[in-house]
């Protein structure tokens, strides 16, 4: 069985909200800037990731 796509629809769809949420509601600028963080963290996993 596969599960890596039960794990992904949980992070995306309940975690990602959930977390985004919370962050809103200590600031309205916190969401984006986490989101930039995450998306800067994946191009920098994906530039090693094809350097090896």
């Amino acid at each position: 069985m596969n599960t890596r796509n039960p794990i992904r629809i949980l992070s995306f769809k309940v975690l990602g909200p959930l977390s985004a949420g919370y962050l809103y509601e200590m600031n309205i600028e916190y969401p984006y800037i986490s989101g930039t963080g995450f998306s800067i963290l994946g191009l920098l996993v994906c530039i090693t990731t094809l350097l090896r």
